[in-house]
């Protein structure tokens, strides 16, 4: 057997495998069959490979004729060279042919990792049962993919022309495209976009494989303009389904919609705002324009943001403004995050297909920490270090711990500290990074060392005194040493107080301490039992305000938004009666067909000022 394996180059199961087929192939009349239980050995094979269970898939399941020739320690072999058939998910058939006691099948087989291959099977009978007497695998040809996925994205549209929404949707997209987006929202985007049923020609312009993932490109013309389809498909076990599905629309359609719709400016500046939220600058980078990215290098596009925490740091995104003029969009957004709001606004182009952005300009943002606004006049040295703490949670908040050890610690404090030692350090102090606001109001400069010590509030709304060591190096100022304390320590001499309150200063600010979400409440109406997260059937929502320094007849109010789909329920307001600390309530009712699902940010303003948000979840 040695010798003829030599001779041949395949091992004896292949070369069995192929005599199988070559003889096979010499008889003319073949069946042709579409389904038979009894050929379930292909199935029950593949289970114990699955299970690793070898001796069984050689035994129970390989023909006499194969075990004589190949062993089961050359089926090891076999099965080592092609791991797929330990990791496979599932199969489907795609061609059957019989002839007495002999079967040829031809499928494809699918990996735990969603990669498939096609397979043959040669089967023959023995004792009235199918045995597999030879199997054979080979790699698809990626044209062969890129043929099938553009007509499966063509089938989708035939489905689409003849209104069969029912089938286009169940038949043809992902569960991950189910998941978030339901018929009836696919049912509206396909009737606003009317040339994805009313198309007189499709032309398709390309399609790739990469990875799992699947990319086609049609084109659609309706007699008047030229309509561009870019397809995402993903492998799912019964074979391609669409992910996601883009339209883009000619330049002069595109412009003409966004005149009177200026929603569609939303979109990529969205996107955009998500990358970096996820500290993804470089993907929120490649969103912007040409003309953008040839004027803003990658590092100043880097520096730009990183110069305003609140792109990445923030609890809501609130467009405020979207228009048109001329052709050109242009958009406010407000962050807002623990500083106050910063408001940005976007110009907008349409270039290869879609709104890009053009530029991007910071008009209004908080420069300086929370003391700015108790009357105190800041000395410059303590700007400067705020600016430098400022600067250091950015870095963390993007998780660029080695930058912020490197760039911000001082040479000694990364003597006698590892980076190791720095990132466990935030571990075991979140609040440095975590918190609600800072404070600072007491500075000793002793030239090239100085100390900052303040207060920084927690997100549950407790204040905890800190200190902040800085020691100049080569003319810039690091960080030395950081640490919360148990109390405020005693003020040195010549420590430098600079929020010390006169005798006619103003009440203190109102200041929001907490708000309470909730489906039931009491006599008094105060929430039973708080919640984060609520059913979508419930009647409705209460929401507790609980105030510290309040004025009277300030006037308080609620507004409620549905972040994923944008709307906003009716702002709910009410004035304080009493001065300090007070208690109010607010509630919804549903609206008709119950609570969308997803996330929901209640938004808390007062008259004099303030703001707080807060996020819950309905669930499904």
């Amino acid at each position: 057997m040695a010798a003829n394996q030599g001779m041949s180059g395949f091992s004896p199961w292949v070369r069995l495998f192929f005599l199988f087929f070559i003889g096979g192939l010499a008889v003319a009349g073949f069946a042709y069959f579409s389904s038979d239980k009894s050929f379930d050995v292909v199935g029950d094979q593949l289970q114990d490979l699955r299970n690793h269970r070898v001796s069984k898939a050689y035994y129970e399941h390989m023909s006499k004729e194969f075990q004589q020739t190949t062993s089961l320690p050359q089926f090891r072999e076999f099965l080592s060279i092609y791991p797929v058939l330990y990791e496979n998910l599932s199969y489907r058939l795609e061609t059957s042919t019989v002839e007495d006691s002999r079967a040829h099948l031809t499928g494809i087989l699918v990996s735990k990792g969603m990669e498939e291959m096609k397979v043959d099977w040669g089967l023959v009978k023995e004792d009235g049962k199918w045995k597999v007497a030879g199997l054979r695998l080979t790699e698809l040809k990626q044209d062969d993919e890129a043929d099938k996925m553009i007509d499966f994205a063509k089938e989708q549209l035939q489905a689409l022309r003849e209104r069969d929404f029912v089938e286009a949707y169940y038949g043809f997209v992902s569960k991950d495209f189910q998941q978030q987006i339901s018929i009836g929202e696919f049912e509206a985007f396909v009737k606003e976009n009317p040339i994805l049923f009313n198309y007189r020609m499709i032309d398709s312009e390309n399609s790739r494989v990469e990875d799992d993932r699947g990319y086609v490109s049609l084109h659609l013309e309706n007699g008047k303009q030229t309509y561009l389809l870019n397809y995402t498909l993903s492998r799912e076990s019964d074979g391609w389904k669409i992910y996601s599905l883009k339209v883009i629309l000619p330049p002069e359609v595109a412009i003409q919609k966004a005149e009177t719709n200026p929603e569609a400016l939303v979109p990529p500046i969205r996107e955009l705002l998500e990358a970096l939220e996820e500290h993804q600058i470089s993907r929120a980078y490649q969103l912007t324009s040409k003309e953008f990215q040839g004027s803003t290098s990658f590092e100043n596009f880097k520096k730009f943001i990183r110069s305003f925490p609140a792109f990445s740091v923030r609890e809501m995104a609130d467009i405020k403004k979207r228009e048109v003029q001329n052709g050109t969009g242009w958009v406010r957004v407000n962050l807002h995050d623990e500083e106050g709001i910063t408001a940005v606004d976007f110009r907008m182009g349409y270039e290869e297909g879609e709104w890009l952005i053009w530029g991007m300009e910071v008009v209004d943002s908080p420069v300086k920490e929370k003391q700015e606004s108790r009357n105190a006049t800041v000395p410059p040295l303590a700007d400067q270090l705020v600016s430098l703490l400022r600067q250091q949670r950015a870095y963390l908040h993007y998780e660029d711990i080695n930058e912020a050890y490197e760039q911000i610690m001082s040479k000694e404090y990364r003597v006698h500290n590892s980076v190791e030692d720095f990132q466990a350090f935030f571990a075991a102090n979140p609040a440095f990074i975590e918190h609600r606001s800072s404070y600072f109001n007491r500075l000793l400069d002793q030239n090239s060392r100085a100390v900052l010590r303040g207060f920084i509030t927690t997100k549950g709304a407790e204040t905890l005194p800190v200190r902040f060591d800085f020691v100049k190096e080569d003319g810039k100022w690091k960080i030395d040493r950081q640490q919360l304390l148990k109390e405020p320590e005693p003020i040195a001499e010549a420590e430098e107080v600079f929020d010390k309150p006169e005798e006619d200063s103003p009440p203190k600010p109102l200041e929001f301490a907490k708000i309470v979400l909730g489906t039931e409440v009491n006599q008094q109406g105060i929430v039973t039992t708080p919640l984060d997260e609520v059913e979508g059937d419930e009647d409705f929502l209460f929401f507790n305000v609980y105030i510290d320094n309040g004025q009277p007849e300030t006037v308080v109010t609620l507004f409620l938004e549905h972040v994923d789909s944008g709307t906003s329920a009716r702002p709910l307001s009410t004035k304080l009666d009493r001065k300090g600390k007070s208690t109010i309530s607010f509630s919804y009712s549903s609206p008709k067909g119950g609570w969308p699902s997803g996330d929901y940010i209640a938004k808390l303003t007062a008259s004099s000022g303030q703001e707080y948000l807060f996020k819950f979840k309905v669930l499904k």
